[in-house]
C-alpha cells in the first residue's frame, strides 16, 4: 500500500523502481504469510483447496492486471494505476483485519542458529 503511494507520487525513475522493488518483495512475503495462515485456518482436507484459491488469485492478477493496467494508463495516466492499487490494498487490509481471526504465529527462528532439521 505504501509502495503504491510512493509509486504514485514518484517524480523520478529511481524512486519508482525502488518502490516497485519493495512492492515485489512485500508480495513475496505476503504469499508466504497467506500460505502459512491457510494451513492454520482450514482443516487438512480443505487446505489444498484454499491454497488453490490463493494461486488462482495470483494467476488472475497477473493475467488480468496487465491488460487492465494498460487500459487505465492509456485513459487516465500511469499514476492512476498506483492510486487505484493503493486504495484497493487499503480496502482489502481493512476487510481482512475485520474478518480474520487472530492466528498464533510460529516460534521465531534465529538466522544464526543452524538448521538441524535438514
Amino acid at each position: 500500500m505504501l509502495s503504491c503511494l510512493a509509486s504514485f507520487l514518484s517524480s523520478h525513475f529511481t524512486i519508482l523502481m525502488s518502490a516497485r522493488a519493495i512492492l515485489g518483495v512485500s508480495a513475496g512475503v505476503f504469499t508466504v504469510v497467506a500460505l502459512s495462515s491457510v494451513a492454520k485456518l482450514y482443516s487438512p482436507d480443505r487446505t489444498g483447496s484454499a491454497i488453490g484459491m490463493i494461486a488462482l488469485g495470483f494467476g488472475s492478477a497477473m493475467a488480468l492486471g496487465v491488460p487492465i493496467g494498460i487500459a487505465v494508463a492509456e485513459k487516465w495516466g500511469w499514476q492512476t494505476n498506483f492510486a487505484l492499487l493503493g486504495a484497493g490494498a487499503l480496502l482489502v487490509l481493512l476487510g481482512l483485519a475485520r474478518i480474520l481471526p487472530h492466528i498464533e504465529g510460529d516460534a521465531p527462528v534465529s538466522f544464526t542458529r543452524p538448521n538441524l532439521g535438514c
